[in-house]
């Protein structure tokens, strides 16, 4: 009795000194990965940091969607309903392909910009999607059923390479046939886009759009509400939320011409495609710019708002193909090889499964979906300010960037106050003969920026949302002057004149000593076109964790002094809570400003006050003392002594162990490996190999007519090949492919390359040739058809 009490004393005192520890942690490998792709592809004086930054966290998410969130994906009641909305659309496909040529069934309907659509049309959109909403003969509701299957193995397949446009096509196409089943009213109901280039062109401050408004789609900053969320909708991920305008850009007319010029789809995605000209990497800005449930991959769907910016992006990618065909290019064949940036290979290869019904990627490249059930109005276009854009929500200006657009005048977006004056002044009454002529109302312009609003966490995390699975860290932030603020305004005086040569006050320029570290640099980042910096002299840095060992995101942020030559702020920023004393946290932390410029992490040198460089990753383990707050209150108090004196709080240093240092820099930050390439596959000949062809390079050793058919769960080794290998799907061989670093080994799955190297001097493999001169080689063959004929 006696000695196990003694134990049970010892072990309440060891439990009793288990600290909490908060220390730094290294970038998990996929990432350091995508980094080192971006830094082969582009500088931060080219591309926007933080737009690389949100790619890369995204595309981790993606490839741990499994074990971050094993639980989530569409319910099986989802799917069959799924199977059920496209019950025999898979028919119609294959019938398509084998005539190949249009067969005209029906008369596609129109999808038009949201704000072309009439009041009626509107009304009637919003009723379905509403009516969605509440429908819970699917669990939880119709619609988050639907937002589900955006989520697990699914989201993987649709992202990170060339499937993302026909999987999301297919994904539309799913939504409208499924909003058109609540009622015999909807039967001719389409899914309107949104074109973000009408926002993009309205100005300093597009978050004034009417767009987002309590006449369309709802507010734009905090809880989303009003119009189409009338009282605002809950989710699984908690009320949507949004903060527009606080990262990322709206679409412009650069960006989409950067995709619609180009007439091969390996030139717009996939691992041959260039920054500036992959249509997912600019479609994910939209996503940024609207925030909370939008900015986060497994929630984006939750906020309707998905629906119209992804039937822009498929409009987009339907002129891209039209821009195909007009040059003899097949879209329905035209499949990049290598179609994977840091996507899953395996969920790429044309013939896998796409995850809707039996479709395979490649019937995403159908024609049948224009020809035969939906078509695109143009988007709205003007010939002067007196004929006006046709809507009520759009005004005609004149046309100041003609980079890309020759004509004098362009559609724009109109504030909700522009919106209300309109149509005051088209409603008022007609002047009698002898009535004194009223003068003109004079539509005013875009409202004054307001002050930067609170940003709304939805506080989700693996599918749950509650404040109580957070705790919070302090941050430390150090800001020098940004580049771009030229003058304070306020000058020194010397014997009574103001001296102005030398800088303001305030500038690093008028001070030898501190110039020769604060001075500017010959090359300034990147930044969005468009921002929410106004001409105040105070800057809004934006603090972020994302989670790497779990699903979720937090994002605050600080008010800085950018008048001065150098300032420090304090902000707190919350990751998940270990739930025991063996549990821990890992996440990454960012740093940046609205306009898309990214922030240094700097990590305190364990026992010194020094910090120097690092990952940005932290790890936060269970136990007691804390070295983190349960809540906002604790990690305050665990900055600021006030008990040693009560007049004035102490600031313990000791407890922050991460600053970010936001020196406008195009230095490249991020840690960065080269990614392992996969060598393309030169296809052997069939008619000198052994067994049957299954395509792209897979020759297996049985004949054809013993492959008809399949069991679930077989699979057959690719001779000549070290990383493509084929496996029974329903009852039919689908071709799969490693991921990059890794290798089939027959018996054991795909392993890594680097222990179990492939020899590509027998495998029948080429090594794939660098993109420039690819990209150049095939330059010439198009020269030489164009000779020829």
């Amino acid at each position: 009795m006696h000695t196990a009490f003694v134990c049970l004393f010892l072990l309440s005192v060891l439990i009793t000194y288990v600290h909490a520890v908060v220390e730094t942690s290294d970038a998990p490998l996929h990432m350091a990965q995508c980094y080192g792709m971006f830094k082969k592809r582009t500088t931060l004086a080219r591309t926007p940091a933080s737009a690389i930054q949100h790619f890369c966290d995204n595309n981790y998410m993606w490839m741990k969607a499994r074990e971050l969130n094993i639980n989530r994906g569409a319910p099986p009641s989802a799917k069959a309903y799924a199977d059920h909305l496209f019950q025999g659309v898979r028919h119609e496909m294959v019938k398509h392909r084998a005539a190949r040529k249009k067969r005209q069934v029906g008369t596609p309907k129109l999808r038009k910009e949201i704000r072309m659509m009439s009041d009626d049309e509107i009304n009637l959109l919003f009723q379905a999607i509403n009516l969605a909403k509440k429908n819970t003969t699917i669990a939880p509701n119709k619609y988050d059923a639907m937002a589900e299957m955006h989520t697990g193995i699914t989201s993987i397949a649709a992202h990170g390479g060339c499937n993302f446009h026909g999987w999301h096509r297919v994904y539309i196409y799913m939504f409208e046939n499924s909003l058109r089943e609540e009622g015999p009213q909807f039967a001719d109901l389409t899914i309107p886009y949104w074109d973000s280039r009408l926002d993009y062109y309205m100005g300093d401050n597009p978050t004034t759009t009417a767009l987002f408004s309590d006449r369309l789609l709802g507010s734009c900053t905090g809880e989303a509400k009003g119009g189409l969320m009338g009282t605002g909708w809950e989710s699984s991920t908690g009320a949507i939320t949004r903060n527009c305008g606080t990262d990322g850009p709206l679409l412009n007319d650069d960006m989409v011409n950067n995709i619609t010029k180009h007439t091969r789809l390996e030139q717009i995605c996939g691992e041959s495609s260039e920054i500036d000209h992959d249509w997912e990497f600019h479609h994910n800005g939209i996503h940024r710019w609207i925030d909370g449930q939008m900015a986060i991959l497994a929630s984006a769907v939750y906020d309707p708002v998905f629906w119209f910016h992804h039937t822009f992006v498929d409009k987009v990618w339907e002129e891209f193909r039209n821009n195909q065909r007009a040059a003899g290019v097949d879209p329905e064949t035209d499949y990049p090889t290598n179609p994977t940036t840091m996507g899953s290979h395996e969920l790429q290869l044309p013939e896998a499964a796409m995850g809707f019904s039996d479709l395979r990627v490649i019937d995403g490249l159908s024609d049948i979906f224009t020809t035969e059930w939906f078509k695109y109005a143009p988007s709205p276009t003007c010939i002067d300010p007196s004929s006006g854009c046709g809507s009520k929500y759009l005004k005609c200006v004149q046309n100041t960037d003609k980079k890309v657009n020759q004509s004098p005048f362009r559609c724009v977006a109109r504030t909700l106050k522009e919106v209300e004056e309109y149509e005051a002044e088209i409603n008022r009454p007609k002047p009698q003969v002898c009535d004194v002529i009223p003068p003109p109302v004079i539509i005013g312009e875009h409202q004054v920026l307001k002050p930067i609003s609170p940003v709304q966490n939805t506080f989700c995390m693996n599918g749950k949302s509650d404040i109580g699975q957070w705790v919070y860290i302090p941050i430390k932030l150090i800001l020098r002057r940004p580049p771009d603020y030229r003058s304070y305004g306020s000058y020194p005086v010397q014997g009574g004149k103001l001296q102005k040569t030398r800088g303001d006050i305030y500038s690093p320029s008028a001070y030898t000593n501190m110039n020769r570290y604060l001075r500017n640099r010959p090359e300034e980042p990147a930044t969005y076109d468009a921002c929410l910096e106004s001409n105040d002299p105070t800057n809004t840095i934006y603090v972020k964790s994302v989670g790497l060992n779990y699903e979720g995101v937090y994002k605050e942020y600080a008010i800085m002094d950018k008048r001065l030559a150098i300032t420090v702020a304090t902000a707190y920023i919350a990751i998940r809570r270990p739930m025991t004393v063996t549990d821990s946290s890992v996440a990454m932390l960012h740093a940046q400003d609205s306009c898309g410029r990214v922030c240094k992490p700097v990590c305190k040198v364990p026992g010194t006050e020094i910090f120097r460089p690092c990952s940005g990753a932290i790890k936060v383990t269970g136990g007691r003392p804390l070295q983190f707050g349960n809540s906002f209150g604790d990690a305050v108090l665990g900055v600021f002594d006030f008990e040693t004196e009560k007049d004035c709080p102490q600031m313990k240093s000791e407890t922050i162990i991460m600053s970010f240092y936001c020196d406008y820099s195009t230095d490249w930050i991020w840690p960065s490996v080269d990614p392992v390439k996969t060598p393309m596959v030169n296809p052997p000949s069939p008619l000198a190999q052994p067994g049957c062809s299954l395509g792209h390079g897979c020759v297996v050793s049985k004949p054809c007519d013993q492959l008809k058919t399949c069991t679930d769960g077989e699979v057959v080794q690719c001779l000549h090949s070290c990383h493509i290998y084929a496996a029974c799907f329903q009852n039919k061989l689908m071709l799969y492919q490693c991921r990059r670093g890794e290798r089939y080994l027959q018996g054991r799955g795909c392993v890594s390359s680097r222990t179990n190297p492939c020899d590509y001097s027998t495998s029948g493999v080429k090594p794939m040739v660098p993109p420039r001169r690819r990209r150049a080689a095939m330059a010439k063959r198009r020269q030489g058809r164009v000779l020829k004929k």
